[in-house]
């Protein structure tokens, strides 16, 4: 089913009952395409104990989104600490890092950690087709990132070949019900 194999930050097994835990999503996407429903879908459809991680949560302060440029490496950093604080702690924990990781190099500091901690890691990456599905994401995002930063980060996305498509929801649950250990 996931052909993760060709890395050495890659743990998978197809066989269910021999899943590796705590177990890692790496989403991938631009803003407004569905990254935060994605892993609301995963939290719900995945019986395990789940954290949902984002740079997203430093910027969140009592319910309200107050976004600062100059603090995102320290969101980022963030982000990263909470994952490193859910794998110390040798839990059962299913992680979901829910940042638009753009380029690789954004997220290759999970997939060390994954390794250190022999989780496996799963990245799903949401596609952005053309300008006109760019727009469809801008029209729904919900932090007000404006048109021309989605089409530099579009123009700036870097394909990973262990990414798993989810083109939509079917593609997700299918996912979900090959691979949940439970």
């Amino acid at each position: 089913m996931l052909k993760m194999t060709n890395s050495p930050c890659y743990f998978h097994n197809n066989e269910r009952t021999t899943m590796i835990w705590p177990t890692m999503f790496i989403l991938r996407g631009l803003p407004g395409s569905g990254k935060s429903h994605l892993a609301q879908i995963i939290s719900s459809a995945w019986k395990a104990d789940i954290s949902i991680v984002s740079a997203d949560q430093y910027f969140t302060y009592a319910g309200q989104y107050i976004y600062n440029r100059r603090k995102l490496t320290q969101a980022h950093y963030h982000c990263l600490e909470k994952c490193k604080i859910f794998l110390s702690r040798k839990t059962r924990r299913t992680i979901v890092v829910d940042n638009t990781h753009s380029q690789r190099w954004e997220y290759v500091s999970y997939l060390q950690l994954a390794q250190l901690h022999e989780v496996a890691i799963y990245i799903l990456e949401i596609p952005c087709a053309d300008k006109a599905q760019a727009r469809f994401y801008h029209s729904r995002n919900v932090h007000n990132v404006p048109l021309k930063t989605i089409y530099n980060m579009r123009r700036r996305w870097e394909p990973d070949p262990y990414a798993v498509m989810i083109k939509d929801n079917n593609d997700l649950y299918h996912i979900l019900a090959t691979q949940n250990p439970e």
